[in-house]
């Protein structure tokens, strides 16, 4: 009645639905409209997948957020890394441009943003560490609109 939408998010250390299109199917059985998918690239890539977004619409797709690493993980490192050391878009190794690129085909048009949980980001001036954030987040969108 309030046109609320509630976003489910794929972790990459979950033992269930870790998996893009088995929380899409998870979304199904409920049958409600509202419900939708968060795509976060740190999730996807952090197991070594591709943009696994085959089978996604858009219209499930609620959000998208960007970030990068620059090393692989173990299971054992993989959550301190999640919440304390990703890069900004574009500092790392991510194909970020196969996310965008897949979701543009699907006709994507809803937000993306950055979720970027870094001390060394958090500790710096705020205004300059919302500058990296919006050059490194504007690099990136001009790269994925040049395909």
């Amino acid at each position: 009645q309030r046109g609320l939408r509630v976003a489910t998010k794929t972790m990459a250390w979950s033992t269930i639905n870790h998996y893009t299109p088995d929380a899409l199917q998870t979304i199904q059985n409920v049958h409600q409209d509202n419900l939708g998918m968060v795509i976060d690239a740190f999730h996807i890539f952090v197991r070594h997948r591709t943009a696994d977004l085959d089978g996604i619409p858009a219209e499930r797709a609620f959000l998208v957020q960007l970030s990068d690493l620059d090393h692989d993980l173990t299971r054992d490192t993989v959550i301190d890394t999640a919440r304390h050391h990703r890069l900004l878009p574009g500092q790392a190794t991510f194909p970020l441009n196969t996310i965008l690129w897949a979701l543009q085909a699907k006709g994507y048009t809803g937000p993306i943003g950055l979720e970027v949980f870094n001390d060394d980001l958090k500790a710096q001036d705020p205004n300059q560490a919302a500058h990296a954030a919006m050059v490194a987040f504007r690099s990136v969108m001009e790269q994925a609109s040049t395909k």
